[in-house]
């Protein structure tokens, strides 16, 4: 038995999470070689690519066949399978970078969390070792039974599907209540009578998740109107995410400080206030934010 890396966008898993059987699983003509290689009993592991998270794990019961109905289009090998795993909830899938995983797998161990990983996650059917296949299929099958929740921005699911509208319909996600506008939506400042775009707010907000995920900390997203908040050692904390990629750092500060004063005001008084901004600021912005 070998353990296999099946790469997923979010289209392929968005349709194999609505096939109520999940008994077949596609493959590209580009991949038949490795496809050949493929033998009953091997097990396939589900991986997110872009939002870099474990889905599910099926195991192979009918080697690699070309489906006639397929031909003309790119998935044209298919493999009979038994899912064992398939986490049906996006905000349920278990992201590399959790220390569990990120700090045992043979290709990621070592490396800091701000690396891409690499490895076997790059070419799907690509064969992990027996102790990294392992440790994935124990931690899904734990997740499959407790669904622990690890929250993910509407809209950085929305992006995944760009390319894509006629999925639109089939799209599932989790919903909360006072979300903000989509993050991925370019963020808006009016800077000295002129107004200035900022596209990278959904990345800076997923980079400063993925830090708390680090340090152990489980944080809300776009809830009541607040970017992130998370409590630890017994205290509430809203953070503004404020992209400067196009923006001078002072601004991005100022507008953040208002819009957290309000937080606290109509949330919770005793509330710590952070600001998570695109670039490092300047010693006189950090003196006034300190002030």
């Amino acid at each position: 038995m070998r353990y296999l890396i099946d790469l997923c966008s979010a289209e392929t898993y968005t349709s194999f999470s609505d096939d109520s059987s999940k008994t077949v699983a596609y493959f590209k003509d580009n991949q038949r070689k490795l496809a050949s290689k493929v033998q009953s009993g091997d097990i396939l592991i589900s991986y997110l690519m872009k939002l870099r998270r474990w889905i599910g794990y099926q195991e192979v019961v009918r080697e690699s066949h070309d489906d006639p109905k397929t031909i003309g289009k790119p998935w044209v090998i298919y493999f009979g399978v038994k899912t064992h795993v398939w986490l049906q909830s996006v905000d349920r899938m278990l992201p590399i970078k959790l220390p569990e995983i990120w700090d045992k797998l043979s290709f990621t161990k070592g490396k800091t969390r701000s690396e891409p990983a690499i490895g076997p996650v790059r070419r799907s059917l690509q064969e992990i070792n027996q102790e990294d296949g392992k440790l994935l299929i124990r931690l899904l099958n734990e997740q499959q039974r407790l669904q622990w929740p690890y929250p993910i921005n509407n809209a950085a699911w929305e992006a995944q599907f760009k390319s894509t509208p006629r999925l639109k319909s089939k799209r599932k996600m989790h919903k909360q209540r006072g979300g903000n506008a989509p993050t991925n939506r370019p963020f808006e400042y009016w800077v000295e009578g002129k107004r200035m775009v900022e596209p990278r707010h959904d990345y800076l907000q997923e980079r400063f998740v993925e830090y708390l995920w680090d340090q152990g900390i489980n944080p809300k997203q776009d809830v009541d109107f607040i970017d992130v908040q998370y409590s630890a050692s017994g205290r509430t904390t809203f953070c503004e995410i404020k992209p400067t990629e196009n923006v001078p750092t002072r601004y991005a500060i100022r507008a953040a400080i208002g819009q957290l004063l309000e937080h606290r005001f109509k949330q919770s008084p005793k509330a710590a206030l952070e600001i998570v901004i695109g670039s490092k600021p300047g010693q006189e912005e950090s003196d006034f934010v300190n002030s």
